[in-house]
């Protein structure tokens, strides 16, 4: 009986020591994490997106956000502030998130998403994990987390050895990268592997592809824009791929919602060196689009203001 308490006293005082060290870790993490200095890091740029960014124009969408939006030439056509806050690999419920978080500090005027209806598929969703640390500073990351995470969320919330669960790698890439330089615009180098070769010509989406979470969080996004008198610009930008009526789907989500679509998929089909693959454009490309997409959002927002 006496070994039975011993062990249990021993038990006891190493929970209370787990205990204790879960909260310190957890103060010291989020402390570190929602502090990350803005790195090329994709760990350090959502933080930037969900913490720092005011702008009055911000990008959202995947690596083709990323690659296909020259910050800088927006700036200059548009005479106003821009961020561009595409991360690779994401979907819509990363760019809803964002978005949320962005409104709570300053409303921006222009929001433009990059659409491709793949984001419908709910193919990305398992890398929201990224998104776990934040699930105690940012109430929207954590009705998300609620809704991918189940019941798994609360010992999410619960622990923060488990929330921040092998994170320590990706929060020191992110304070031992390189400063951020183009304000989220990520330049593709290098020589096409296209040339030569014609489009490639892919099938639209189905309705039974489509995960209806990823609609609920881009109907979110959309209100969220409607809501706070965001223009909102939905584009299809360049791509070496035919896909005929390839944004049919989210034009049938939009009807009757303020949303202008806006359709470069072919501006580049004949200048297959603008590309470094099918689906994301050298620098020297990406240039040509935002030079002619800065041109078309100059002339729309400055004729609804009128």
């Amino acid at each position: 009986m006496k070994e039975v308490k011993k062990i249990a006293k021993y038990l006891g005082m190493f929970a209370v020591c787990l205990i204790v060290f879960d909260v310190l870790f957890g103060f010291v993490m989020d402390r570190l994490w929602n502090n990350m200095p803005d790195t090329v890091s994709q760990t350090a740029k959502t933080n930037t997106f969900l913490n720092k960014v005011e702008a009055d124009v911000i990008i959202l969408g995947s690596s083709r956000a990323a690659h296909h939006y020259v910050s800088s030439i927006l700036e200059d056509s548009l005479g106003m502030s821009v961020y561009n806050c595409g991360h690779e690999g994401m979907d819509l419920i990363y760019c809803d998130a964002v978005l949320e978080s962005i409104v709570k500090r300053r409303v921006p005027k222009i929001v433009i998403l990059d659409m491709q209806e793949s984001y419908l598929t709910g193919d990305s969703k398992e890398r929201l994990d990224g998104l776990t640390p934040y699930i105690k500073s940012n109430p929207y990351i954590a009705i998300i987390m609620k809704e991918l995470k189940g019941n798994s969320y609360y010992a999410l919330k619960l622990c923060n050895m488990y929330r921040y669960n092998d994170r320590l790698l990706n929060m020191s890439n992110a304070y031992t990268s390189s400063p951020e330089p183009y304000k989220g615009y990520t330049p593709l180098l290098g020589k096409s592997s296209l040339v030569g070769r014609s489009p490639e010509v892919s099938s639209p989406i189905k309705d039974c592809e489509v995960d209806e979470l990823e609609v609920a969080h881009l109907i979110h996004l959309i209100e969220t824009c409607e809501t706070n008198e965001i223009q909102l610009y939905i584009v299809n930008s360049p791509r070496y791929n035919i896909v005929e009526d390839a944004m049919a789907y989210t034009k049938s989500l939009c009807v009757g919602r303020n949303v202008t679509f806006m359709d470069y998929s072919d501006l580049l089909l004949d200048n297959p060196e603008m590309f470094r693959d099918p689906g994301h454009l050298l620098d020297e490309g990406a240039k040509v689009f935002t030079v002619e997409l800065a041109s078309i959002i100059k002339l729309l927002f400055d004729g609804n203001r009128i």
